[in-house]
């Protein structure tokens, strides 16, 4: 696929997937709904099942190519809490598909070392405040953001993204941790508006119309101030910008095998232990009969 990478533009979207310069369908894969974390706006799933074994995983795998699949998103849950995710990624990259990793950065370094010597990855870590206080408020584990800063500096030189997830407990400190992941040494920062997650509604944490004024007050100054460094910022889920890809371009594997057309919708589909294209086309009607995104904000 030649030299195969995420676009990194500085823009406002529906969706959280970002494109891929070659094209192709793109997998946001929940590998595992472990976690060492307690975020309250966490999209894992929830429920009780059988997480994949590394054997389906592979199946899983070999069927890509045949789907037209030019990246997998490995996400959780913690997907380095998985002893098997070498594993998965070698088999994922073998096939000259992108792999991005989307990790909490609390792990020991060891855990990243290992992967990150595999070959060309795309690293993502979550950052939610430019504090301790507020970035351990948001992950619900004090002492997070001291580990994470300690892993990004021994990280240096991986070329890395972060997602600030912004909601009415952080927004005071979104210049702050743009300027943060600038300094850092990020490539760019995603700023993702809160959804519901599985654990239930979020509304009373959800931007307000001044607290969204002033997170467009900072963008802006903050697009003026760094883009010409190069450094991104994109926001995600607060305007309408771009069509919706969901059960086209992009699909969502749970830990247990289920496909969803995203990430926010997740009933009536299929799963890959059943049949891995049947899941997928499954995945695709549901998307055509749904006449509106998944998201719902934006119909």
């Amino acid at each position: 696929m030649g030299d195969i990478a995420s676009v990194r533009v500085s823009t406002d979207w529906r969706c959280c997937y970002r494109p891929v310069n070659t094209g192709g369908k793109r997998i946001a894969w929940e590998i595992t709904q472990r976690c060492n974390l307690n975020c309250a706006h966490c999209f894992r799933t929830t429920g009780q099942g059988k997480e994949l074994t590394t054997e389906e995983c592979l199946k899983v795998v070999s069927f890509f190519p045949k789907l037209g699949v030019h990246k997998v998103l490995i996400t959780g849950g913690e997907p380095f809490l998985r002893q098997d995710l070498p594993d998965i990624v070698a088999s994922v990259l073998v096939r000259g598909i992108l792999v991005k990793l989307l990790t909490n950065g609390t792990l020991p370094l060891s855990v990243y070392e290992d992967l990150l010597r595999m070959g060309p990855l795309e690293l993502s870590v979550s950052l939610d405040g430019a504090t301790a206080v507020t970035h351990d408020g948001m992950r619900g584990a004090p002492g997070s953001f001291a580990r994470l800063m300690e892993k990004i500096e021994m990280l240096r030189g991986v070329e890395m993204d972060c997602i600030m997830v912004v909601d009415s407990f952080n927004i005071h400190e979104v210049g702050e941790t743009i300027a943060l992941a600038h300094r850092l040494g990020f490539k760019s920062i995603t700023l993702s508006r809160i959804f519901d997650s599985p654990r239930g509604s979020l509304d009373e944490r959800r931007l307000n119309e001044d607290e969204e004024s002033f997170l467009w007050r900072v963008v802006e100054s903050k697009r003026n101030e760094l883009s010409p460094s190069g450094f991104v910022i994109r926001t995600v889920g607060f305007r309408s910008t771009g069509e919706c890809s969901a059960g086209r371009e992009i699909f969502f594997i749970n830990a247990f095998g289920q496909v969803h057309p995203c990430t926010l919708m997740k009933t009536g589909t299929g799963n890959v232990r059943e049949g891995i294209f049947e899941a997928f086309e499954n995945a695709s009607m549901q998307r055509v009969n749904l006449n509106k995104t998944p998201c719902g904000r934006h119909s």
